[in-house]
Order: structure tokens, then C-alpha cells, then sequence
């Protein structure tokens, strides 16, 4: 366990076990496995770890947090526009509803 790989091997390693409470492989068969496999990077992982350093670089940061917390924010006018989408279905069921009674 002298190379660095095999040392961020076994750390990762223990960080899993640790989270799961599994044994991991001790001594050489797990230092033996780790040598051929590189742990690779998600789609996911790469965009997320991008997009911080984007924020950290253009230093926006605080302007991203106040614009998702204010009225401005598209959260915001998403779940208002549902709401009011909402509102307007119940109304005109309520009509529909009182159309039918009357017809009957």
C-alpha cells in the first residue's frame, strides 16, 4: 500500500465500508483488485463538480442564492403558475358540476 493509488483505494474502500457496515477485503487481495481498476467519474458527478467551479469562478454565488429565494426566482414562479393552474380546474369543474345538476 506504498503507491498513491492504492492508498486512495483503500481510503475510499474504508469511506464505503464505513457507510454500509460491509467488511471490505483485507491485505493483498484487496490491494491486488484495486490495480487494474480505475473508479471513473459519472456524467452526473462531472457536470456537478463543473458547474461549482463555474459559480466559484464568475463568483455568483450570492446572486444565484438571492435570485432562487426571491419572487424573481423560477422555483418560485413554477409553483405559482401551478397553483393558479389548479385554482382554475376546480372552478370550472364546480361549473361543470352545477351544469349537471341542473340538467337532471
Amino acid at each position: 500500500a506504498d503507491s498513491s493509488e492504492a492508498k486512495k483505494f483503500l481510503q475510499k474502500q474504508t469511506d464505503v465500508t464505513a457507510e454500509r457496515g460491509v467488511k471490505r477485503q483485507g491485505g493483498l487481495a484487496s490491494i491486488v483488485g484495486s490495480l487494474g481498476k480505475k473508479t471513473k467519474m459519472g456524467c452526473l458527478d462531472k457536470s456537478a463538480l463543473d458547474w461549482k467551479e463555474f459559480v466559484e469562478k464568475e463568483g455568483i454565488k450570492e446572486e444565484l442564492a438571492s435570485h432562487n429565494r426571491g419572487k424573481d426566482g423560477y422555483v418560485e414562479k413554477q409553483m405559482f403558475l401551478e397553483r393558479a393552474d389548479l385554482r382554475q380546474f376546480e372552478i370550472e369543474r364546480e361549473i361543470r358540476e352545477k351544469n349537471r345538476k341542473s340538467l337532471m
